[in-house]
């Protein structure tokens, strides 16, 4: 899977989506003329507009022929898209942009980080392996109390995702059949599905909205005795028709949308875990379920898009279903497949279905013997090999800061060490003098319980730590987040300058928290200068000679001509400036801005630990998980 042509892809088909429903809506419109064409002819009501009045006595397509000429259609169609715009702006305020929602909406609760479930802490496992091993921040996961064998990922961006898993997923599958399922979800989050299925639950609530208030007319008229009430029942009723005839061509869409994108994520899935059987008996079992994949919720049709797997019945069959047969899902995975499937029985969740050791000596690419530009490639695709670096990561972090990341409390103190200066002691003296004079008392102690464990962190994990603190954060209400926000920037200038590790943590922990949608159209050939802010600072301590060399390797990847001799004089002002505008890039164009950037740092033979961290932050602004680079060459920068 390519990332960006994923991405903009999914920008495509939003706009093919806004066009599908804007020829919904205009059938709308012409359904809503033929109705009230109808009603005029038997109710044989007079109206005001002119044209039409003195022809009341009149055959009804000639009538209704009238109605498209009169003025009554600028009415009828003012009205539809009054209702159908409205509602659904009201739904994604109401859905809020974020996962969370949606997840609360199905009944789901988050789990808890420190859950003493070990089936809960099962899957919490593997999210936590999936994000790290893909470079994005760990998502909350909701469990639905749910017999069905199920999960979803929803939200606008990978920020904002949220992961929901039913009850029967983690009780019936094995670790390897879960692993599955939840990479399956990582690609929908990777591939830009998520906000698109949004925007169908939206727009979908919109056009319900014209029944609903059908039957609102139905039953006012029905309790209230007026002059006209004939004309109110025939409207009222000609609502609902019309509103549940919208709902069913837009679920004709969302149907069909939904079904092309479920083998690509199977087809990830696999490319991601390596391991075919473990996504396919996860489908294997989901046939031989008594429950399948069914949701009883309510609410359940309204997300169905969104689901692992069929989540409701569908009385048309295929012509209606969000998700393709299992049958042929299993056997794009495993052409050989006898059709046979598995009935699952509850796991005897043992020591050794969690704590599987990865492979000794795993590490990611570049340690591997891999480039910074072969990994912008990969971006959004996972290996094993990142995977198993992940496992080693977790199960070597001390137990402590594991559990400080995942406490909305503790990941503050947490997130506040990773910027305490190590090298100058008298800087971290006045930054702790800093926090002494604004945070409470048990927030130093949490940062006092963490200091032997935090001092002894390597420099290179320190945002790996940081991933895992992001959702915990993001729980903090906006007040909280801005008095975090304000400690967080006296401890950056308690040194009296901003180094470019204190400039990429606030720069991944602000895009984070406060949720930027990017929607770029941009071309890089027009930010050149932003393109050389970017490279003075990964570059400007070279030799001119050096410097001139990684301006000319980020010219060949990126294909724009840049300046060779130029002052090098850098401030952070410059580089957030330039970020701004490399925010717009097109999402094509941004692979070519990341193997440029990335060419430029690896032209002089090594890469230093502020070059990754530099990299994996401007990644992160521009919203492409880049997973976890390792270096050659573990610089100490301040």
């Amino acid at each position: 899977m390519n990332f960006f042509a994923e991405q903009e892809r999914a920008r495509r088909n939003t706009l093919v989506l806004v066009g599908l429903m804007t020829a919904a809506v205009l059938c709308l419109i012409l359904m809503t003329a033929w109705a009230i064409s109808l009603i005029l002819h038997f109710t044989q009501q007079p109206i005001d507009s002119p044209s039409l009045a003195a022809n009341m006595h009149i055959p009804w397509s000639e009538r209704f022929w009238r109605v498209l000429q009169s003025d009554l259609l600028y009415y009828a169609a003012a009205g539809v898209l009054a209702v159908v715009l409205g509602g659904s702006i009201f739904k994604m305020l109401q859905l809020g942009g974020s996962g969370r929602r949606v997840a609360e909406a199905l009944g789901g609760r988050l789990i808890l980080s420190n859950t003493s479930n070990a089936m809960e802490r099962k899957v919490l496992n593997v999210v936590e392996e999936m994000a790290i091993a893909s470079g994005n921040p760990v998502p909350p996961v909701y469990l639905l109390d749910e017999a069905g064998i199920n999960a979803f990922a929803a939200g606008t961006d990978r920020r904002n995702a949220v992961v929901g898993v039913t009850r029967g997923c983690i009780e019936l599958l094995s670790r390897d059949e879960l692993q599955g399922v939840i990479a399956h979800e990582f690609s929908h989050i990777h591939n830009g599905d998520m906000r698109l299925n949004l925007r169908l639950v939206a727009i979908l609530h919109g056009i319900l909205l014209i029944g609903l208030i059908g039957s609102m007319l139905l039953r006012s008229s029905s309790r209230h005795n007026r002059k006209n009430q004939g004309a109110q029942l025939g409207l009222g009723l000609a609502f609902v028709v019309l509103g549940y005839c919208g709902v069913f061509f837009g679920n004709l869409i969302k149907a069909a949308v939904s079904r092309q994108r479920e083998f690509l994520a199977d087809a990830s899935a696999v490319q991601f875990t390596r391991n075919p059987s473990g996504i396919a008996n996860a489908l294997k079992k989901i046939g031989g379920h008594s429950e399948h994949a069914l949701l009883q919720n309510s609410r359940a049709a309204e997300f169905s898009h969104m689901y692992f797997s069929q989540g409701i019945r569908s009385l048309l069959g295929f012509m209606m279903a969000t998700h393709p047969p299992l049958t042929q899902r299993i056997r794009k995975i495993q052409p050989r497949w006898d059709g046979n499937m598995i009935a699952p029985q509850p796991l005897a969740f043992g020591a050794s279905e969690d704590t599987r050791e990865p492979a000794a000596g795993k590490l990611d690419s570049i340690a591997a013997g891999g480039s910074m530009v072969a990994a912008v490639a990969q971006v959004g695709n996972v290996t094993p090999e990142q995977i198993d670096a992940a496992q080693v990561f977790l199960l070597g972090l001390p137990q402590r800061v594991h559990a400080a990341a995942h406490e909305p409390f503790s990941c503050r103190a947490l997130i506040f060490w990773l910027l305490m200066d190590r090298a100058n002691n008298a800087t971290q003296q006045k930054q702790w003098q800093l926090l002494r004079a604004s945070l409470d008392q048990a927030t130093l102690r949490a940062m006092e319980e963490l200091r032997h464990d935090m001092t002894a962190l390597v420099r290179s994990d320190n945002l790996r730590v940081l991933d895992l603190a992001l959702p915990a954060l993001k729980t903090l209400s906006a007040n909280q987040y801005q008095t975090f926000k304000k400690d967080l920037i006296r401890l950056i200038k308690a040194d009296e300058e901003i180094s470019l590790f204190e400039w990429c943590l606030y720069r991944i922990v602000t895009s984070s928290y406060e949720n930027k949608v990017l929607n770029g159209t941009r071309r890089l050939s027009e930010a050149q200068h932003s393109v050389q802010i970017l490279l003075i600072s990964a570059c400007r301590d070279l030799n001119d000679l050096a410097f001139a060399g990684a301006i000319a390797a980020a010219e060949r990847q990126t294909s724009i001509s840049l300046q060779k001799e130029i002052n090098r004089s850098f401030s952070v002002a410059d580089l957030d400036s330039a970020l701004k505008e490399l925010e717009q890039l097109r999402p094509l164009d941004k692979p070519l801005l990341l193997k440029g950037l990335a060419a430029a740092m690896e032209s002089d033979g090594t890469v230093t630990t502020q070059e990754v961290e530099l990299f994996r932050a401007i990644a992160d602004c521009l919203d492409c998980p880049v997973p976890p680079l390792s270096n050659g060459q573990h610089a100490t920068i301040k």
